[in-house]
C-alpha cells in the first residue's frame, strides 16, 4: 500500500473465568487462510507471553500488522 495508513492494532482480550490462577499463559495469533496483504508488522511475534493471570482479572494483547 502506497498511501493511508498501512498498519493496525488487532487487540484481544483475555479473562481468567476460572477459581484458580491460570499459569504460563500464552496468546497465540495464528491465520486460518493465507492472505499476501495481511501480515504481522515488521519485528512482532504471533507468541506474547501473559505470565500468570489471577481469578477475574483480564489481560489485553495487542498485535500490529500490516
Amino acid at each position: 500500500m502506497n498511501t493511508g495508513p498501512n498498519q493496525y492494532l488487532i487487540q484481544i482480550r483475555v479473562r481468567n473465568d476460572a477459581l484458580t490462577t491460570a499459569n504460563n499463559v500464552t496468546a497465540n495469533l495464528t491465520f486460518t487462510t493465507a492472505n499476501p496483504y495481511i501480515n504481522l508488522a515488521q519485528n512482532e511475534t504471533a507468541i506474547k507471553y501473559l505470565g500468570d493471570i489471577p481469578p477475574g482479572v483480564t489481560v489485553d494483547v495487542f498485535y500490529l500488522w500490516r
